[in-house]
């Protein structure tokens, strides 16, 4: 009796120690974070949150082209196409985004051009431009375009590309290379 009494108490200060790590970022379950350097899955969320669908696309279209990105110094995101855009959305998506250690833009790619970072082409010899566009959402499925442009030679396009919130989080489930430079 005297030790299934032990083992309790043994187990209940494990499970309180345990508890108290919870604040970690590799066993959140109250925030919806994104950490690339943990490889356990992190939040998990009953609510779809469109950042994280767009984070999950744009790591795609840069790990896709095994970009570089220490070859680069700027990234830019054109957010003027994705509908409902706030102001807090865009800061929570940018925040995200720094992960790739890059000077980050909000910008179109007339914008770049008109400020000297772009040239004509589509070429952005310092960095990488991704557009995300035609955003359509039906139920829990976000279909969209996106492209990714760093020079002329050197850019693709996806057309009708799906993500999809399954299992609490957001999942690539369709893509289509329609065109590459």
């Amino acid at each position: 009796m005297f030790k299934l009494k032990y083992v309790w108490l043994i187990t209940l200060v494990m499970s309180l120690m345990l508890g108290s790590c919870s604040n970690s970022p590799a066993i959140s379950q109250t925030t919806n974070t994104f950490n690339p350097e943990i490889t356990l899955t992190t939040a998990v969320s009953d609510t779809p949150d469109p950042i994280e669908a767009y984070l999950v696309v744009i790591d795609h279209l840069l790990e896709n082209r095994r970009i570089a990105t220490s070859t680069r110094k700027y990234l830019s995101i054109d957010t003027s196409k994705l509908p409902d855009f706030t102001s807090s959305a865009k800061e929570r998506l940018f925040s995200k985004l720094e992960k790739y250690n890059l000077q980050l833009f909000d910008k179109t790619y007339e914008e770049l051009k008109a400020e000297g970072y772009a040239e004509s082409g589509w070429s952005f010899p310092n960095g990488i431009f991704i557009i995300l566009q035609d955003i359509r959402l039906k139920g829990e499925i976000i279909t969209l375009d996106a492209a990714i442009y760093l020079d002329p030679l050197n850019a693709y396009g996806l057309d009708d590309f799906d993500v999809s919130w399954k299992d609490s989080r957001w999942q690539i489930t369709r893509t289509n290379i329609t065109w590459v430079a």
